[in-house]
């Protein structure tokens, strides 16, 4: 089958299939992907990211002249075009970003909730333990035996 790997290697001289060549056909006349992916007879959406990737689709991209070097092109020239809306020029500052891999990585963190709420409840519990016994105290001499407790 065109596109598919033997061995997983990817088969690059396979010819692009009908569906393929549809598809790169209205997405060079303008049509966003998923539309051109729907005109083009796929029906399953979440294979536009796989189709996008196969070989054949690739090559037509390229004999096209769509690769990354013309479309680092334009993103340039939208990023530095004084008269472009600000808002394209940022979309255009995000996609040079990605391409670069000049964002911080992403850290995910798994917080345990009930032990951070524990941790707040103690030291909410032993906070009033203090101002209660500082706010009852009558006279200096209680003070004193009172800041000693606190001390040990």
């Amino acid at each position: 089958m065109p596109g598919k790997t033997r061995n997983g290697i990817p088969n690059l001289r396979a010819r692009p299939t009908v569906k393929q060549r549809l598809f790169v056909a209205a997405l060079i006349q303008g049509l966003e992907p998923m539309a051109a992916y729907a005109q083009a007879g796929y029906s399953h959406p979440k294979g536009l990211h796989t189709t996008m990737k196969e070989p054949g689709v690739l090559r037509l991209l390229e004999v096209s002249g769509i690769n990354v070097g013309t479309i680092d092109g334009v993103v340039s020239e939208v990023l530095y075009d004084d008269q472009e809306d600000a808002t394209v020029r940022l979309r255009a500052a995000d996609i040079a970003y990605k391409r670069l891999g000049a964002y911080a990585p992403s850290v995910h963190v798994n917080i345990d909730g009930e032990e951070i709420m524990q941790t707040l409840r103690d030291r909410l519990n032993s906070e009033h333990t203090v101002e209660t016994q500082v706010a009852s105290l009558a006279s200096p001499d209680k003070a004193d035996s009172v800041v000693k407790k606190l001390g040990e």
